[in-house]
């Protein structure tokens, strides 16, 4: 659906595809999610303490219609501090960033407010051991799978480009970006 997305010519076709593609991906981790051993669920929030990266501008677009005023502030707050760290070396600036944990700017009481377009990336991860070991400065953390999805990451990149858009790059720069390029 992705591909047919990206080699679609009329706008209103390739958003069609698309809205099929992110049903399709729904449809795949509600599948994982029956394997006996599955821990994420509706309530567990201890990996959203990431500024996730490789979010394509396409995922922020369609996350940008879903925010409200108090979470364009705080990712404002965010923005700025997230620009404070070391731009050298993005490994390290992500380590720093985690160790901060600050919680994911669109979080709201526990629940993902924008769970129904969240990024590839938060989509991606989840746990088959304790949830608690999703959490940065847990001594289990990263000890849980990822999916790998690099052609998918690529084919997101490939209709942002068609839009003009930037390439991917960390969730809070992204929305940063688009509420700045984009005020009324």
């Amino acid at each position: 659906m992705l591909k047919f997305s990206v080699q679609a010519k009329e706008k209103e076709q390739k958003k069609i595809y698309l809205q099929h593609f992110w049903d399709a991906i729904d449809e795949y981790y509600n599948q994982l999610a029956l394997f006996e051993g599955f821990r994420c669920g509706s309530g567990c929030f201890h990996c959203c303490f990431d500024n996730p990266h490789g979010v394509s501008a396409i995922e922020v677009e369609r996350i940008v219609t879903k925010i409200h005023a108090h979470q364009k502030k705080r990712i404002e707050m965010y923005f700025q501090d997230w620009n404070q760290l070391p731009q050298e070396d993005s490994r390290l600036r992500q380590q720093v960033w985690k160790k901060k944990c600050k919680p994911c700017p669109l979080l709201e009481d526990g629940k993902c407010s924008v769970y129904d377009v969240r990024p590839l990336a938060c989509r991606s991860f989840f746990s088959i051991h304790n949830p608690e070991w999703c959490h940065p400065l847990h001594p289990n953390y990263q000890k849980h799978p990822q999916i790998g999805h690099d052609d998918i990451h690529s084919l997101l990149e490939k209709l942002s480009i068609q839009r003009g858009w930037s390439n991917s790059q960390d969730l809070i720069s992204g929305l940063h970006h688009h509420m700045t390029e984009n005020k009324p």
